[in-house]
């Protein structure tokens, strides 16, 4: 389980490069403010990339030390992932749109959140023990 929640860390820091990209490509061409123009699904994206950005590097850290942090905060990003595709699909779909585009990630994220909220993740990050700090002495019981 360990391994594989490092494996998750680098997924998730991949997709915050990814948006990182995204965002920078948006602002450049002046897209930023027609999405913003869109309505309630275009704020759901911008906030949806403000908590990649905001949120995905401390997750990221944090699961890939294996603390419940970092469980915590990559839950949250899975779970705002789903909710936000479930609300594309059910409310902002266009005719044309394809459910497998939306499905996919949606799915995704679903299983992602259960993988995180498993007991066996739980266990992974409550286990792992803070790093000891040489210079700092430690309480005596003298």
């Amino acid at each position: 389980m360990r391994t594989c929640l490092r494996v998750i860390a680098v997924l998730i820091g991949l997709q915050i490069a990814h948006t990182i990209l995204l965002v920078w490509q948006m602002a450049r061409f002046g897209g930023l403010s027609e999405l913003a123009r869109t309505g309630a699904f275009g704020l759901a994206t911008m906030l949806g990339w403000l908590l990649a950005l905001v949120v995905g590097p401390f997750a990221v850290t944090q699961l890939w030390r294996l603390r419940e942090s970092g469980r915590r905060a990559s839950l949250f990003l899975a779970f705002f992932a789903f909710v936000y595709y479930a609300a594309g699909m059910l409310f902002f779909r266009g005719p044309g749109t394809e459910i497998a585009k939306i499905a996919v990630p949606m799915l995704g994220n679903m299983l992602l959140a259960v993988l995180l909220f498993s007991s066996p993740a739980r266990r992974a990050c409550r286990n792992v023990e803070a790093p000891r700090h040489p210079e700092l002495p430690l309480a005596s019981a003298e």
